[in-house]
């Protein structure tokens, strides 16, 4: 591939032309209250990740027929 040049519109800045504005101690993160979350929505929400899933066995038996890639 060939390279690009770099556009002429927006040149690299410097780092020392950098401007973070007025950055001071300010207020700090804002508090907020805890949230409650209902445990039977939670639950609803995650019930289909717990289903029992095939063990490393059953995966493997659905496998035994496979054919490897003809070209390795």
């Amino acid at each position: 591939m060939e390279e690009k040049k770099p556009s002429p519109e927006s040149p690299p800045t410097s780092l020392v032309d950098l401007d973070f504005g007025e950055i001071g101690p300010g207020e700090g993160p804002k508090k907020r209250p805890p949230r409650f979350l209902d445990p039977r929505i939670v639950d609803e929400h995650f019930r289909p990740l717990l289903t029992n899933l095939p063990g490393p066995e059953a995966r493997w038996k659905s496998k035994a027929n496979a054919r490897p890639f003809p070209g390795l």
